[in-house]
């Protein structure tokens, strides 16, 4: 037996191993006493020997089981604790890990789609078969965020200028801004239908992912780092619009898409607060 054995080995076993050899003695003297050195040949006195000693030692016999059934129940009670204890922290670092491969699965397709906006936005382009454009300069065509520069001006000289000049009076601020945005949209969807659905796909994968709630905003903010101010100015408009108020909305709101809206990018000051009318 080693040294860590015997350190291991239960003292209450060593306590029971000698009861039994004490026992075993007292025995031996109680027989010696009461019927003599030699062995008795006589059944009779085996038995009374044998009630004497049963009725002194079977009650200590059962306390001694007690005793090691309770000690046993301590040890496996122990073990249970200490079992239960290695599962949870086992449990602990199984959902660490998920929450990481669940994270690294997140952002590997957000950093994906976020490629796939900025590309959108780079094959912008308008043509001077926009009449708008032949009015504006000798420039025959704008790409990238050139092109959102021009859309973004053409919104507000074009169409919403006529709200702010009050052409709208019989209707109220919010629906003139949604009716004239809906007409400028119907005008140039070819240009900004795939680029705001990709907008919202990227918010709306944000929004329903199984990362952590508090990481969510980080991430919206990734995105919003990407929009210039025209481009910050063209949302604030679609989400007022039917286009975007029902679905982008909601999400732009949570996620505080606008916060950093400048006043010269608008048609006028007063309509970033719009959206707090819908």
């Amino acid at each position: 037996m080693s040294d860590s054995d015997k350190k291991n080995f239960p003292g209450w076993l060593i306590a029971i191993g000698i009861f039994c050899v004490l026992a075993g003695a007292i025995a031996v003297i109680i027989y010696s006493v009461n019927f003599g050195p030699e062995i008795s040949e006589h059944a009779e006195q085996w038995a009374l020997f044998g009630d004497y000693l049963g009725g002194v030692l079977n009650p200590i016999f059962a306390l001694a089981a007690l005793f090691a059934l309770l000690y046993t129940i301590y040890l496996q009670s122990t073990e249970l604790r200490n079992s239960a204890s290695q599962l949870k922290k086992s449990a602990d670092a199984l959902d660490s890990q998920n929450d990481v491969l669940k994270k690294q699965s997140f952002e590997s397709t957000f950093f994906q789609l976020l490629r796939l906006y900025n590309e959108i936005v780079d094959e912008l382009k308008v043509n001077s078969r926009d009449p708008f454009i032949k009015r504006h300069g000798n420039i025959s065509e704008y790409e990238n965020r050139n092109a959102i520069l021009y859309l973004s001006n053409v919104l507000k000289e074009k169409y919403i200028e006529k709200v702010r000049r009050g052409d709208f009076s019989d209707l109220s601020e919010v629906d003139a801004v949604s009716q004239e945005y809906d007409r400028f949209y119907g005008q140039y969807a070819q240009h900004l239908g795939h680029y705001f659905r990709t907008m919202y796909n990227i918010l709306k994968f944000i929004d329903s992912s199984e990362i952590k709630e508090e990481d969510k905003p980080i991430y919206a903010n990734l995105l919003r780092a990407q929009l210039s101010k025209q481009e910050l100015a063209l949302l604030l408009y679609n989400c007022v619009s039917l286009y975007g108020r029902k679905k982008m909305l909601p999400l732009v709101r949570k996620y505080r898409l606008l916060k950093h809206v400048e006043d010269d990018s608008l048609a006028d000051a007063g309509h970033i607060r719009l959206i707090d009318e819908i």
